[in-house]
């Protein structure tokens, strides 16, 4: 009875574990990064300040939108949102320019044939140097810098509060500790069950319930973000992590039926 009770414990400790795992790795892509990113796609958020016609032929909204589809650009994007959000909660520090108006010259140069045919506008390398230099003018990096510190400035402390809680969540030393208890709670279980499989009964529950968990977390991350700022975020990185957990719960389900069975059977021809 008492290691039923004990069994039970560590499954729903190890299913909230695993949740906790998913959410460190993917919360702050999900939550903040692609709600920046998609913010910027709506146009709610400037990056440029210029009326310069060949400036706005190269980073038109639909320019903008096909590059921030990009998943190589989306990488170098994160690591601009890390920053700012850094900055945000950093009372001490102000916003500087940093190169992403510039990646994204680099980039559209790289692939300027594919973005015309996207977006249906002819983009010439004579466009894409005059539209470099309007961008690194100093006017524009003023605009740049006073826009995202505006924003720091106008962030609420509970906000503020809240990115520094994401922040510790999605850091490198509490994966660390998690991915160490999950280690040792499965360790447990072994000890527990004295058995070479009945443990993978356990681990498959725990599996599929973090699984479960993580889709209903995605839906509601999903809700909760539409009915704040009316913008549909893509979850798919936390949905689909989700997805595979539970599908691992399930082939390790399987995988107990199986072995159990036969080692039934081979009691039976034993017997």
């Amino acid at each position: 009875m008492i290691k039923k009770i004990i069994r039970k414990i560590l499954s729903f400790i190890l299913m909230d574990l695993v949740v906790l795992l998913i959410l460190s790795f993917t919360l702050k892509i999900t939550l903040i990064n692609d709600l920046i990113i998609e913010t910027i796609k709506e146009g709610n958020i400037s990056l440029i300040n210029t009326n310069n016609e060949e400036t706005n032929n190269v980073l038109n909204n639909e320019t903008i939108k096909e590059l921030l589809e990009k998943e190589e650009v989306k990488e170098f994007v994160n690591e601009y949102i890390d920053e700012f959000l850094e900055n945000i909660v950093d009372e001490n520090n102000d916003f500087e320019s940093s190169s992403l108006q510039e990646d994204m010259i680099e980039y559209i140069k790289e692939h300027k044939e594919e973005l015309s045919n996207s977006t249906g506008v002819e983009i010439t390398d004579e466009q894409i140097e005059k539209a470099s230099t309007e961008l690194n003018n100093i006017d524009n990096k003023k605009y740049f810098d006073q826009n995202i510190n505006n924003i720091k400035n106008s962030t609420p402390k509970e906000i503020k509060m809240a990115i520094r809680l994401i922040d510790y969540i999605t850091s490198q030393s509490l994966r660390l500790i998690v991915i160490l208890l999950i280690i040792i709670d499965i360790v447990l279980m072994i000890i527990i069950d004295k058995s070479f499989y009945r443990w993978i009964r356990s681990l498959s529950i725990s599996f599929i319930g973090a699984g479960l968990q993580s889709l209903i977390i995605t839906k509601l991350i999903s809700l909760i973000v539409k009915n704040i700022t009316k913008i549909t975020v893509k979850v798919n990185t936390l949905n689909n992590t989700g997805i595979i957990i539970l599908i691992i719960g399930v082939v390790l389900f399987i995988t107990y039926i199986i072995i159990n069975n036969l080692l039934k059977e081979k009691d039976n021809e034993i017997s």
